[in-house]
C-alpha cells in the first residue's frame, strides 16, 4: 500500500511538472506572438516589398501557430482546474493572461492586413511559403477555438 501512495505521489508531481512546463511554454509563446504582432503591424503600415512581406509574414505565422498550439496544449490543465473558486490556482491566472493575447484587436488587424497583402501579391511566387505558413497558423487558431469552445469556457 505504501508503494501505491509513492506511485500516486510521483504521478501527481509528474503531472504538475508537465502542467508547469506547458504553462512556461505558453507564456513564452504568448510573449513572442505579442512582439511579432507589433512587428507585423509595423511592416504592414510601411508599404513593404514582396520579399519583406514574405519574410515578416513567415515569422508572424510561426509565432502565431506556436502560440495557439501552446494554448491548445494547456487546455487539459485548465479543464482540470477548480472552477469558480475565489482562490483559483496561479496556473489558471497564467492561462488567462496568455489567452488575452488572442483576444487583442491588434492581432485581428494584423490578420486582416496580412490577408489584404496576400491578395495584392497574389501572383507572386515568393509569397507562397508565407501563405502556407499563414494558413497553418489560421488552422492552429481554429483548432484551439474549437477545443476551447468544446470545454464550455466560451459560454462563461
Amino acid at each position: 500500500m505504501a508503494n501505491m501512495r509513492w506511485a500516486f505521489a510521483f504521478f501527481s508531481l509528474a503531472v504538475s511538472a508537465l502542467a508547469a512546463q506547458n504553462l512556461d511554454l505558453l507564456l513564452n509563446a504568448a510573449a513572442s506572438f505579442s512582439v511579432t504582432i507589433n512587428q507585423q503591424l509595423q511592416m504592414l503600415h510601411g508599404n513593404p516589398s514582396v520579399t519583406a512581406f514574405a519574410e515578416k509574414t513567415i515569422d508572424y505565422a510561426e509565432a502565431k501557430a506556436a502560440y495557439f498550439e501552446a494554448l491548445r496544449a494547456a487546455l487539459p490543465m485548465l479543464a482540470h482546474a477548480p472552477a469558480g473558486e475565489e482562490g483559483q490556482p496561479a496556473e489558471a491566472d497564467k492561462f488567462a493572461a496568455a489567452l488575452a493575447v488572442a483576444e487583442e484587436e491588434q492581432q485581428k488587424i494584423a490578420d486582416k492586413g496580412t490577408s489584404a497583402l496576400f491578395a495584392r501579391f497574389s501572383n507572386d511566387p515568393r509569397v507562397e511559403k508565407a501563405r502556407v505558413a499563414f494558413e497553418r497558423a489560421q488552422k492552429a487558431e481554429q483548432n484551439f477555438h474549437k477545443d476551447f469552445d468544446a470545454l464550455g469556457f466560451s459560454d462563461q
